[in-house]
């Protein structure tokens, strides 16, 4: 579904996934690049990596989106996403965003303990708050140009709906960036607008936990 959101509006995509029966009956015609796997994952990056290069050295600006859904969890105070064959740590993740060379990354994640894919564990496990300039405390300058939308704050777990069939995280960003948070109609969802929204779509639940 993030991958049909983003061709319509003309993006470039690689699409990731082990589909399963279902999903196969239901877009018969879909090919993916590959499996995720990691093999595939670096696969996809360098082809990425030279498309943005060669678009930056024609006088284009360069956007990069990394969308991951499924699980992740945390090791030794880093944040990790699971691939069907190995992990996709933080730093690991750091290093390949630095290597892009794009004008600005866009990393949406919707896992378990998302959290740690872009902070370090805070103090008894608290959340931290932003600081200065920088996108994320304590990243690496090259990632200043990295926004992170993630789907939990601290050690928390991820929801998923059966009615959406999708994480509760990931169908709400697909309703805000279908129009649902352009609120100066614009044309343009910015990140200002996308936290609104996703305040505003859970402010009814109580339990902080959810």
């Amino acid at each position: 579904r993030t991958h049909q959101l983003l061709s319509e509006a003309g993006v470039s995509g690689l699409v990731l996934v082990q589909l399963d029966e279902k999903t196969r009956a239901l877009h018969p015609d879909f090919a993916a690049y590959g499996l995720p796997r990691f093999a595939d994952f670096e696969r996809a990056y360098a082809r990425m990596q030279r498309e943005i290069r060669e678009a930056r050295s024609a006088g284009f600006r360069t956007e990069f989106q990394l969308f991951y859904s499924g699980h992740g969890d945390i090791e030794h105070g880093e944040g990790y996403l699971t691939l069907e064959d190995r992990r996709l740590t933080r730093s690991m993740l750091y290093e390949r965003l630095r290597g892009l060379d794009a004008n600005q990354n866009h990393v949406i994640i919707d896992a378990c303990r998302s959290y740690f894919m872009a902070y370090d564990r805070g103090v008894g496990g608290t959340r931290e708050t932003f600081v200065g300039k920088a996108m994320i405390p304590g990243a690496p300058a090259q990632l200043r140009n990295t926004g992170f939308i993630l789907s939990t704050s601290s050690d928390r777990e991820s929801h998923e709906w059966e009615r959406y069939e999708a994480g509760i995280l990931t169908h709400e960003v697909h309703s805000a960036l279908r129009g649902a948070a352009d609120v100066d109609r614009d044309g343009n969802v910015s990140y200002l607008e996308l936290a609104s929204f996703l305040h505003h779509a859970n402010r009814a639940i109580t339990n902080p936990r959810f």
